[in-house]
Formats: structure tokens, sequence, C-alpha cells
């Protein structure tokens, strides 16, 4: 086959060229780009280094005036414009002028020690005024401590104050009573008295003194016979000398007592708490901050106990042996009992406060019972014996004259009267039951 020939045509010529012209236009544009990257001008390089030259000029311009600047804050503009008078001013009068300015002006040390006295100066009467101020509130909390320290001292109980005061001249009397003193320390402890055994014998001493000194005093300004002064004088020291060393016994009775009354009241409030899901611990700081008198002041110095280290059941124990009462010794056992192998202590605290209930009831039922037997045998004989007498008399009258005068009679009943009365009292009080 033969080949077709192709036809020639004048546009497509044109074409072919113009491209070509293109492709080489954009060649020689990239050739002179390299051209100048490869080779800078040295015009470009001195511009630079004109503008570095320039900006240092500038950057020092600026240095120099902040350094005026702070010149003239520090206080020395001044004598800088003086320096500069100086060094243009090149007359003599003139020059001799601000030589003398600049001699008599102050150095940077001496200015600066003026500004402070002057600082020193302004805030002196502030600072008086301050430590016035100090001064009158050091005073004001000196005199505050005194007055709680003397409220404290008044809220002391009388006893330990004069104990202390006796203890300090009667020191070695109080140290050689204290051996004959049997069981004086466990009373004063169960009384919750602090005094120390030597002190409270000190106490003894100085009381028994004092009312002795008083009575032989009062007598002698009555006009009693030296004979009878001191013999009461020495009455008077031994009833108040054993007046004295009762007290803790019976002050610790006292508290026992009302312990006793209280006691069921304060187990039904902690099986209350303990029901409710409370612990212990909280259970007895609730019954120390419940007004139970002498019974919420143990649970109060257990609670003490505890926070000085103390476990529950050593707190507990130095209760029981401080309080000798029965029913809270039941109570504190059958706890520490429960504590040790568990149980149902509320339920537990309820029964013994119903026992304990029962058993007052039962004791004052007991007491008025024994009253009603006193008082019907004090009407008796206040009836009788009145009686008894005036038959007597009469008796005695009828045959003569002989036996039992009316004011012997009279003497008698005044006599028997009264000693009843004081021994029916003393039978009463000793009844009583220790609720």
């Amino acid at each position: 086959m033969q080949k077709k020939k192709k036809k020639f045509s004048l546009l497509g010529a044109f074409s072919k060229i113009g491209g070509g012209v293109v492709k080489t236009g954009e060649a020689a544009k990239r050739l002179g780009a390299a051209v100048k990257v490869k080779a800078p001008e040295k015009g470009d390089e001195v511009s630079k280094r004109l503008a570095e030259i320039k900006r240092l000029e500038t950057l020092r311009e600026e240095d120099l005036r902040e350094e005026r600047k702070l010149m003239e804050e520090e206080g020395w503009g001044e004598r800088a414009e003086i320096e500069k008078k100086l060094r243009e001013k090149k007359a003599g009068g003139e020059r001799a002028e601000l030589r003398r300015k600049l001699r008599e002006e102050k150095t940077g040390d001496e200015r600066e020690e003026l500004r402070r006295k002057l600082r020193e100066e302004k805030t002196g009467g502030k600072r008086a005024e301050l430590e016035k101020k100090l001064r009158d509130a050091e005073m004001k909390m000196r005199a505050d401590e005194k007055a709680w320290e003397a409220r404290a001292e008044l809220k002391r109980p009388l006893s330990e104050r004069l104990s202390e005061v006796f203890y300090g001249f009667l020191k070695k009397p109080a140290q050689r009573l204290v051996g004959s003193l049997k069981g004086v320390s466990t009373d004063l402890y169960r009384a919750n008295l602090s005094i120390t055994p030597e002190k409270f014998a000190a106490l003894l001493i100085g009381l028994s003194l004092s009312v002795t000194i008083f009575a032989a005093v009062f007598l002698l300004l009555l006009g009693a016979s030296l004979i009878l002064v001191p013999l009461v004088a020495l009455m008077a020291f031994a009833f108040t000398f054993m007046l004295g060393k009762s007290y803790p016994k019976r002050k610790a009775k006292g508290r026992t007592t009302a312990v006793n009354r209280l006691i069921p009241y304060a187990l039904r409030h902690m099986a209350t708490q303990l029901s409710s899901g409370i612990g212990l611990p909280e259970t007895m700081t609730s019954v120390s901050n419940a007004g139970y008198g002498a019974l919420s002041e143990e649970f109060g110095m257990a609670i003490q106990d505890m926070n000085t280290g103390m476990s529950l059941e050593e707190a507990l124990t130095e209760m029981d042996e401080r309080v000798n009462s029965e029913p809270l010794r039941r109570a504190l056992r059958q706890i520490q009992r429960t504590l040790r192998i568990g149980g149902d202590l509320s339920h537990t605290l309820n029964t013994l406060a119903d026992e304990t209930a029962f058993e007052m009831r039962a004791k004052l039922r007991d007491y008025v019972q024994s009253l009603n037997l006193f008082t019907l045998i004090y009407m008796f004989m206040s009836a009788v014996i009145p009686a008894m007498l005036m038959v007597v008399i009469m008796i005695s009258g009828s045959r003569g004259g002989g036996g039992i005068t009316p004011s012997t009679a009279g003497v008698l009943y005044l006599i028997l009267l009264p000693f009843m009365l004081v021994y029916f009292v003393i039978m009463i009080k000793r009844f009583e039951p220790r609720l």
C-alpha cells in the first residue's frame, strides 16, 4: 500500500513556530533568575550594611535618651545642666560661678540620706501612734488575762483554795498527820475533790485551829471563867476536826445517792441512742451533756480519760472505782461484757433500767411504811408521856405531897420532848433509802 502524503497547512506551521518561541522565552527567564541568585549585585550588600549602621546609631541615641532620663529622675538633672553650661561657657566669671554651684551640689549618698530622714520625719508621728496603740493593746490583754485568772480562781472550790493557804505554813504537821488518816485518799478520789491528802490534813488542822481561836476569844469577850474557856476551846477543836475528817466520805455518799436516783433515766437515754445506730462513745458524750448531775460529770470524766489515751474498758473501770453505786456497777460491767463478746446492748440497758426502777420503788415503799410506824410511835409517846406525868403528880399529891412535883414534871417534859424529836429525826434519816 502506498503511504498517504500529508497535506501542507500554513496554520499548523505557524503554530509550531510560535510554541517553540514561547518555550524558548520561558527557559530564558528561568536562566536569568538563576543568574541573579547566584551572583548578587554589590549595591544590595552596601545598602544592607548602611541600614545596619543606621539602626545601631538609632539604638545608641535611644540609649542616650534613656540614660539622660534616668539621671533626671534620680535628681541629677540640675548637675548635668551645670556641667553642660561649663562646657559651653568659656568666660571666666560665669565658669567660676558654675563651678561653685557644682561644688555646693550634694552627692548622691548625701541626697539619699536626706530623703531617708525626710521619710522618717513624715512617718514618725504615725509610728509613734502605732506604738502607743500596741502598748495599749498589750496592757488590755494583760488585764484580760489577770481577770480571767481571777475568774478561774473564783470558780475553784473554797476547800481547794483554803487547803493551799493552810498548807503553806502547816506543811510539816500535815505530813505527820496523813499517816493516821486511813482511807482519806480513796474518799477524796470518790468525792471528786482535787486535793492531795497532805493538803487535806493541813486544811483540817487550819480550820480546827481557826474555830478554836474564835471560840476562845468569844468566851473571853463574854466574861467566861478561865477554866471554861480551855475546855470549850478543846471541844470546838475536836468537833471541827471530826466533822472535817468525815467531809470527803459524806460528799462521796452524796454523789452516790445522786447517781442512784438518776441512773434509770440515763440508762434509758443510752438505750435509745444505741438503738438508733449511734456509737457507744458518742452515746456517753450525749449523757455527759444531758444534765444528769453527778452522773453526767462521771461520764464526762470517762470521756476525758478516753481522750488522754485510755481504752473504753479502762475508762469504764475507772468510773466504777470512783462511784460506789451498785446499779451503775452492774450497768458498767454489762457494757464491758457486751464489748468483749457482743450482744444487743440497747435491750440490755433497757432491762437494767427497769430493774433499777423497780428496786427504787420497793425501797421507797419500805421507807414509807417505816415512816408510818415512826409517826405512830412519836404521837403515842408525845401524848402518853404528859398524861403519865399528870397521873404521877396527882397520885403523889393525894399521898401527902411526896414524889414528883409539878416543877420537876415540867422540867422532865421540856427535856424529854426535844430529845425524842432529835432521836426520831436521826432515825428517819438513817432509814432513808440511798436511791
